[in-house]
């Protein structure tokens, strides 16, 4: 398998699975076998993720029900597309590890997966606006 493909599939464990992380990464990247030197970083990483996907999810929810309630109708044909691209986005950008995980070298593999995980949820996001903007 491809090295990136690896990073991928170790980005989704990070978040989903840290045992099964370190299980699967310490077979495909020799390095991660100390553990206790990325564990912190891994965590931290999870940490941020899921705090800025609750925060925006929260934001998002709560300003749908005052836009809801002052009789604007913003949840038309498309609308929730636009929603879950806004979700994804701030989630990805605000989640990130960033200086928390960062090694003098740049290079380790959850630095790797915190850049990879970002820019594919940047991707998606703009293809769920493009899709949504089409509708």
């Amino acid at each position: 398998m491809l090295e990136s493909g690896k990073v991928f599939l170790l980005g989704i464990l990070v978040y989903v699975s840290p045992r099964l992380f370190f299980v699967v990464g310490e077979r495909w990247f020799p390095e991660l076998a100390n553990r206790n030197e990325w564990e912190e970083r891994v965590w931290v990483m999870r940490a941020r993720f899921w705090k800025a996907l609750g925060l925006v999810s929260v934001v998002v929810m709560s300003t749908l029900l005052v836009l809801h309630y002052c009789e604007y109708s913003v949840l038309k044909k498309g609308h929730w597309t636009r929603v879950a691209a806004v979700v994804i986005a701030l989630s990805s950008t605000l989640g990130r590890g960033g200086w928390a995980i960062e090694t003098w070298k740049n290079k380790s593999i959850p630095e790797r997966i915190d850049r990879g995980m970002y820019t594919i949820s940047q991707l998606g996001a703009t293809v769920l606006l493009l899709f949504a903007l089409s509708l």
